[in-house]
This record gives C-alpha cells, sequence and structure tokens, in this order.
C-alpha cells in the first residue's frame, strides 16, 4: 500500500492521533497489536483504547505522499493540532518523536538505571565494529569538503584556549595531578630494561618506526588514492597507521 499520512480517529469525540508511514497497511496492523497488548508507546491513545474499545476507534487515510515527504507532511498536521483538546499527539515533533513527551521520576530513574547497567561491548563486538568501515571509499563531495577543515592541533590549541582560566572541581584536579605524577615517574633499571626490550623486539618485528613508507613509491601512493584506494588500505599495504599515511598523503599534495 501507497506511503503517507493517516490518522486513528475516536468516533465517540472525534479526537485523533496523526502519523505517516510507507505501508498503511503495516502501521495499522502495528498500532493495533499495540494497542490490543496494551504497549502502545502513546499513553494517552492506549487509555482512550482501553475507556471506548476497539469498536470505536477508525483508522483513516488523510493522504499519499512520497517517502521523503512524509516527515515533512506530518509536520504540517502535528504544528496544527499538537496541544489542543482533541489531539492525542505527545511530541510536536516528527523529527524527533520523543522530544517534549514528559517522563515521571520514576521513569527517569528506569531509564538512568538501564544505561548504567548496560553491558560493555565484548573484545570481539569491538573488532568487527573496528574492521566493519575498512574498505569503505569516500565520496569526491565528500573529500572535497575535508579539504581545509580544522586539523587535530588546531581543536586541540582552541580547547586549550577556551579552558584557560575556568575551575576545575576536586575530582578533575586529583586526576589532573595523578597523571601528572604518573608522567614524572622514574623506572627502575630493571623496568627500563625491560622497555628497551621490548622496542627492541618490536623495532625486529617491523613494529613502531617513524616511517616505513618507501619514498620511492610516492608516485604510486598518491595515484592510488586519487584513483579511488583509501587512506585505511594504503596504510594496511603499508603497514603504518591512518594517521602516518594521512600526513604522508597531506604533505605530498594528495589532500
Amino acid at each position: 500500500m501507497a506511503s503517507g499520512i493517516y490518522r486513528i480517529v475516536n468516533k465517540i469525540n472525534n479526537h485523533f492521533y496523526v502519523g505517516s508511514t510507507v505501508s498503511f497497511r503495516v502501521r495499522f496492523s502495528t498500532h493495533r497489536r499495540q494497542l490490543r497488548k496494551g504497549i502502545h508507546h502513546n499513553s494517552y491513545l492506549q487509555n482512550a483504547w482501553k475507556l471506548y474499545r476497539e469498536e470505536n476507534f477508525e483508522f483513516q487515510l488523510l493522504r499519499e505522499c512520497s517517502r521523503d515527504q512524509l516527515l515533512a507532511q506530518e509536520q504540517i498536521e502535528l504544528d496544527k493540532f499538537v496541544g489542543t483538546i482533541g489531539c492525542y499527539n505527545l511530541s510536536p515533533s516528527a523529527f524527533s518523536p520523543n522530544i517534549g513527551i514528559p517522563r515521571s521520576p520514576e521513569v527517569k530513574l528506569k531509564i538512568s538505571a538501564a544505561l548504567k547497567n548496560r553491558p560493555s561491548f565484548s573484545v570481539e563486538h569491538r573488532k568487527n565494529l573496528r574492521y566493519s568501515h575498512v574498505g569503505n571509499l569516500h565520496t569526491t563531495e565528500t573529500r572535497i569538503k575535508m579539504i581545509g577543515r580544522p586539523s587535530s592541533k588546531q581543536n586541540i590549541k582552541k580547547a586549550y584556549i577556551s579552558n584557560v582560566g575556568k575551575s576545575q572541581s576536586r575530582n578533575q584536579s586529583n586526576s589532573i595531578s595523578c597523571a601528572k605524577r604518573l608522567a614524572n615517574r622514574k623506572f627502575s633499571p630493571e623496568e627500563l630494561a625491560k622497555i628497551k626490550l621490548g622496542v627492541k623486539i618490536a623495532y625486529s618485528e617491523g613494529r613502531g618506526r617513524k616511517n616505513k613508507i618507501p619514498k620511492s613509491d610516492i608516485k604510486i601512493i598518491v595515484d592510488s588514492y586519487l584513483s579511488g584506494m583509501s587512506q585505511r588500505q594504503l596504510a594496511t599495504k603499508y603497514s603504518v597507521t591512518s594517521a602516518s599515511m594521512s600526513k604522508f598523503l597531506r604533505k605530498h599534495g594528495a589532500k
């Protein structure tokens, strides 16, 4: 069925709920199932359904429209009726449906507890997330937008300037003090020997070098990047970090 704007109308008092959908049949079926089970997200409509009973509600098609115009058309209806006596809708925004919905203190505490107790991602899950974007290529339009944006150094400098003179809490002061103590820590001879051994092993395995990109491949790397090969793919090919490859490409005029 076509997409468009719909209403759920209470035939007893003509109060209504307005919404948009890409499929009237599917959306109406979802509303009925949630209302029958008493789990509908709109408490006003759910209470009215329970009070006036299902047979006194009617699903109406207001008008059809293309999918890219659904939210804009729904917003027109919400601007007309949200806040009036006859409208069941709670949120005044079609684009952010949770805005404006009042929450009781009990609900707020439940939401807070649920967010605090969320399990952290497993190592395997984080690994999958990290590699899910490998090979994704930026479009030409995106690359043009990225040219001339502030570098990380500029952002850090800007953040530093904006924080000058701001007072810090006791916890923040303690954290900074602890970090400074760790940074100035003096290692024992045994610890220094372990660190040197680790660095030596890393270099022998080809890790930890400042720059492993051969200068003889400058033209090949630049041409590959401009031809559509991603920065991450090039970094993987030459066994360097993505940041090192980005700096290399910027240095040789590819970015």
